[in-house]
């Protein structure tokens, strides 16, 4: 039986994936395709950007991993989702993937609000997993 933690954090993951393909779609675009396309062209990207991208295109596919690993119920998905939290903090994806969303619907763009939201949103997702015995 899959816990009700990993449904959880599965469904936000998912929730993630979806509205991330719904995006590029909508825009016309193939997702991570079109991304790694737009990247090529850049003229000189330089050093951070070329980190920034990585990390990013990393990210994007490992929470599409973890969405799976989690809604399977695999050992697995604690590993993963303990690797994310570097690069979500780094590029300001929070696991509670409907943030971002909530924020703009409210209209709430400040940056210390978001910034706590997003510490809070991964502590949370830490600390469940961690005192999970799944």
């Amino acid at each position: 039986m899959i816990p009700h933690l990993y449904l959880c954090w599965g469904a936000l993951d998912l929730f993630y994936v979806v509205r991330y393909v719904w995006l590029n779609v909508e825009g016309g675009r193939v997702p991570l395709y079109n991304d790694i396309v737009a990247y090529a062209h850049i003229v000189e990207p330089g050093i951070a950007a070329s980190i920034l991208f990585g990390c990013s295109l990393v990210l994007t596919v490992s929470i599409a991993i973890s969405a799976y690993l989690f809604l399977i119920g695999s050992s697995y998905a604690k590993p993963v989702a303990y690797a994310q939290v570097p690069l979500r903090l780094i590029l300001g994806v929070p696991s509670l993937s409907f943030l971002p969303w909530l924020l703009q619907l409210t209209g709430a763009p400040a940056l210390l609000l978001n910034l706590g939201l997003l510490l809070l949103s991964e502590l949370l997702k830490v600390t469940t997993l961690y005192r999970s015995r799944a």
